[in-house]
């Protein structure tokens, strides 16, 4: 049974009552807060669980992902790419880490592999399935706002491409927080609202993906988010990704013909590019050690 959340009337980063946002974004009204920029929509009737089964990962519907799983490889060049950031950006090169909404697990599969003890949360049945099942990683089914995580487990917790699905980000936020030791490190990734991509592309922008993305974030709301919880935000950056050539047309096509036939070019699918649109966000953030 999936529990029923309230859509928030105050900013949960700055807790600022919003405004409406003049225009709909793609025929959905979204509200704005007035301190940090965050926007978000009456996301109440969305059945998570029900969105995330196997037809997200692999579809052709407007939502989700045409095949997922076929994006591995760029995943877990991307994942290496990222483990070298932490490393040199919060000195981290082991021991535990989580990776909230870690998907069918790929970038656990790669730390694992880096020497990394590895563990993951997430909402999709499917997803967790192929974890446990071909990658034989430990997977909890849950959320990290409502999954009782233990205090102090984790040098290190991660959050890719997950913030903008969460209903309650700051409880997701602060769970983690709890969890982590003193001295390690919470990564996250999610798009900029505010970016040059995003005001240019208006709401044809990629990341405005209803009904899966509940907020829009900002820099200031993230910041916003981690700091209020105790956490100490190290570094924003804006970093590439590895993605094959089909799965840019794929995220192009989506955006510019919503409801419409799309191109595939199968030629493409071999072809992986790294990418930096720059509308995407890496935040950096630790937790002080205790004196």
């Amino acid at each position: 049974m999936v529990k029923e959340r309230a859509v928030p009337d105050r900013c949960p980063a700055c807790d600022v009552q919003p405004e409406a946002v003049p225009r709909p974004v793609r025929g959905v009204a979204l509200v704005r807060c007035t301190g940090c920029g965050l926007r978000w929509w009456d996301f109440a009737a969305v059945d998570a669980q029900a969105l995330y089964g196997e037809h997200y990962f692999r579809s052709a519907g407007d939502a989700g992902y045409d095949d997922y799983y076929a994006l591995r490889p760029g995943l877990e060049r991307t994942s290496r790419m990222r483990l070298a950031r932490i490393a040199r950006r919060l000195g981290l090169r082991g021991t535990r880490v989580l990776d909230v909404g870690c998907g069918p697990g790929f970038f656990l599969a790669t730390a694992r592999a880096t020497g990394w003890e590895v563990a993951g949360l997430e909402l999709s049945e499917a997803a967790c399935r192929f974890a446990r099942d071909e990658l034989s990683i430990d997977v909890t089914q849950g959320t990290a706002e409502d999954t009782d995580l233990p205090a102090g487990r984790f040098d290190l917790i991660t959050f890719w491409d997950v913030l903008e699905h969460l209903p309650d980000p700051r409880a997701a936020l602060v769970n983690a927080a709890r969890a982590l030791r003193p001295g390690g490190g919470l990564v996250l990734s999610t798009g900029d609202v505010e970016s040059l991509v995003a005001r240019l592309s208006g709401e044809r922008w990629h990341l405005y993906n209803f009904p899966e993305h509940f907020y829009f974030h900002t820099e200031a709301s993230v910041r916003r988010l981690l700091e209020g919880i105790g956490l100490r935000v190290r570094a924003a950056r804006r970093e590439a990704i590895v993605v094959s050539a089909a799965y840019a047309l794929e995220r192009l096509t989506k955006s510019l013909l919503r409801g419409r036939a799309r191109m595939r070019v199968p030629l493409f699918d071999d072809v992986w590019l790294p990418i930096n649109l720059r509308d995407v966000m890496t935040v950096y953030a630790s937790r002080d050690r205790e004196a």
